[in-house]
């Protein structure tokens, strides 16, 4: 054989070898890819099944906490899909912590445990509230039998002041019975004297000795006149101090006192002057005339002193039975007032120093104020009305519309 052809044949040979090689490559390349395709697919399949698994996990959880933040709230309602804001959730927590922590602990971290503290809150508040509601409705009773109490009591004193009037009307109408009777007694006593005087003439001695008899005899009816006036009259305990004296003057015969007008002091008012001796006893030392009223202290005059050797001084006690101090006075107006002092400003005053406007005359009125006649041809004067003689038959006190500026300050 030629050597070309001996080269030919052995690269034929060397061709099929690697052809051979080259398939046997390829069969074994493609059997190990598909065993490992079906190695992939097989985890493809578990893959999806375990994701399928996953989402359905996934949408029921979804699905829940849907439900509970529809139910929890602290979300945007204008969002249809939108879920609970856990940051709003803790502030509102922190706020309930810090407005009930006698209620919620510092652990209560869970809405349970929240809402466990809320309703222990709210039962207390509850608790609270009965307790308070059925308080109060014990103190509208007690108010309500309580007001019972007072409208009786009240009805009693109305009932207790018209027998008083009654029994004060019964007493003023005898008085001037008596008083008219009295009256009489003394015309007749005085045609006595007179018939006397003229057989005075005739025998002097004897007519003396009968016009003694019968002044004696008049004054003792006058006696019984102001005893009778005198039984409307309240009356103080002589010895019970009105006030005391603040400061004096030796030279000039002045002292300033302890009382005032808010005290109802009026000018031309007296008081004895007394001091304590030995066992609290009282000793006069003489007499003092008011002459200048001002709001809490007063100006007088000395009238007389016991003795001049003990003179009044400071510290010593005023006493005036007839005065009595911070007593509330009952005015009554009469007749028309200046413009520049009208009623109305004038009951204003009044009030502000603690006295009392009526506006009728009664057994309560303490001083009758006079202005001036009223208008018209036929209006009668002042001293002729009826109100002016009802207070008259009290024994109420009259005063003019100038001496009330004065009283008033004015």
């Amino acid at each position: 054989m030629k050597k070309s052809e001996t080269g030919a044949g052995q690269v034929g040979l060397l061709w099929v070898v690697f052809l051979m090689v080259l398939v046997l490559g390829l069969a074994g390349f493609a059997y190990i890819a598909f065993k490992d395709k079906a190695s992939l697919e097989k985890k493809y399949e578990d893959a999806k099944v375990s994701a399928d698994a996953n989402q359905e996990k996934f949408e029921n959880i979804s699905e829940t906490l849907r439900n509970l933040t529809k139910v929890v709230g602290f979300r945007d309602e204008t969002i249809a899909v939108s879920y609970s804001s856990k940051e709003a959730i803790g502030e509102t927590l922190l706020s309930l912590k810090d407005k009930y922590p006698d209620y919620i602990s510092d652990d209560a971290g869970t809405l349970q445990k929240l809402i466990t503290g809320v309703e222990a809150a709210y039962s207390d508040v509850t608790k609270k509230l009965a307790e308070t509601r059925q308080n109060f409705e014990n103190e509208v009773e007690l108010r309500r039998t309580a007001e019972g109490n007072v409208n009786t009591i009240e009805d009693e004193k109305n009932n207790r002041i018209t027998e008083l009037e009654a029994q004060l009307n019964d007493e003023q109408q005898r008085a001037q019975s008596q008083l008219d009777e009295d009256n009489q007694r003394i015309s007749n006593l005085q045609a006595q004297l007179d018939e006397a005087e003229g057989r005075v003439r005739e025998a002097e001695n004897s007519a003396s000795t009968l016009k003694e008899r019968l002044e004696s005899e008049i004054n003792k009816l006058s006696s019984r006149i102001s005893a009778q006036a005198k039984k409307l009259e309240v009356l103080r305990e002589p010895d019970l101090p009105d006030g005391s004296v603040l400061n004096t003057s030796s030279g000039s015969q002045m002292a300033y006192i302890d009382i005032g007008r808010i005290h109802g002091l009026r000018r031309g008012t007296k008081f004895e002057v007394f001091r304590y001796g030995k066992g609290g006893e009282l000793l006069p030392k003489g007499w003092l005339e008011v002459r200048d009223v001002e709001k809490d202290t007063a100006l007088c005059g000395i009238l007389d002193t016991v003795d001049r050797f003990d003179p009044i001084v400071n510290g010593d006690i005023l006493v005036n039975p007839h005065f009595v101090r911070n007593m509330e006075k009952t005015f009554v107006f009469l007749g028309d007032f200046p413009a520049s002092l009208s009623k109305g400003f004038v009951k204003e005053r009044l009030t502000a120093l603690g006295a009392k406007v009526d506006e009728k005359i009664s057994s309560r009125t303490d001083i009758l104020v006079l202005g001036d006649k009223e208008r018209g041809e036929f209006a009668p004067e002042l001293v002729d009305t009826s109100e002016y003689k009802l207070a008259d038959q009290f024994g109420v006190q009259i005063m003019r519309v100038n001496e009330l500026a004065a009283y008033i300050e004015y």
